[in-house]
């Protein structure tokens, strides 16, 4: 099992991607109740998960080896299941977070396409965020205001797709939410 520090440290080489390439990601927060989280990318879905099971476990639990472990092997036997298509994605994520209860939440799964041209309310959100950010002072009160509880309206009108122009912009802009 891998030190707190060998997995913090492994969940920071995690965000080197280039946004051309096909990406999975997640959004995670800690479980802090004033939490911290941030998008976390990789070259797979596979690798995504295999990280869920070896590192959350080790950088965001602070119990005794014995409970990460646990949770490391719960975690594991969630994909482990999925993979052998016994479950759902939808029942995957939520055995995930079930697994890393008390130390970490997973908001949001995906690929770095569907946030930037998807429907999912929360890509939307972002991308409002980041349109709004871009606008800077040209932004109105509305959109500055958008998360992913908005009325869908609100969504579709801030949430526009990314153009391929500001692709980097906002994967950066991504990289900085929520840290």
């Amino acid at each position: 099992m891998m030190s707190e520090e060998e997995a913090l440290d492994a969940w920071g080489e995690a965000n080197d991607f280039s946004p051309e390439a096909p990406h999975w990601g997640f959004f995670a927060m800690d479980a802090n109740p004033i939490g911290v989280g941030g998008f976390t990318w990789f070259p797979t879905r596979e690798a995504m998960f295999q990280f869920c099971w070896e590192i959350i476990p080790p950088a965001m639990a602070n119990d005794s080896d014995a409970a990460v472990r646990k949770m490391m092997k719960a975690t594991r036997g969630h994909v482990s299941r999925y993979e052998m298509g016994e479950t759902t994605f939808e029942q995957l994520m939520e055995g995930i977070n079930d697994s890393l209860a008390g130390a970490s939440e997973i908001k949001w799964v995906g690929t770095f396409g569907e946030m930037t041209t998807g429907a999912h309310r929360y890509c939307q959100a972002m991308r409002a965020r980041f349109h709004a950010r871009q606008a800077e002072g040209e932004a109105d009160e509305e959109q500055k205001l958008i998360d992913e509880d908005s009325p869908p309206k609100l969504l579709a009108k801030y949430g526009k797709p990314i153009a391929e122009a500001d692709l980097e912009d906002f994967r950066d802009f991504l990289q900085e939410w929520g840290c």
